[in-house]
């Protein structure tokens, strides 16, 4: 049910960097563009987009279960 999901993106999130974490939610809940966070964050647009893959290889692990149903 919706409420498990969220306990298991929760966890998700649990597992990622503090910046990793910040530059994901940024991306994915609040569409931002790699550019702005590159900007806002004060980093390379290649850091940014090195973080957003290692961020979400750890969720789409961690959800894995859940692209099955």
């Amino acid at each position: 049910d919706a409420r498990e999901l969220r306990s298991e993106v929760d966890n998700a999130l649990r597992q990622l960097s503090d910046r990793q974490k910040m530059i994901f939610q940024l991306k994915v809940f609040e569409e931002m563009r790699i550019s702005e966070i590159a900007q806002m964050m004060g980093l390379a647009e290649g850091t940014v987009k090195s973080h957003l893959f290692r961020a979400t290889q750890i969720v789409r692990s961690a959800l894995a279960d859940w692209a099955e149903c």
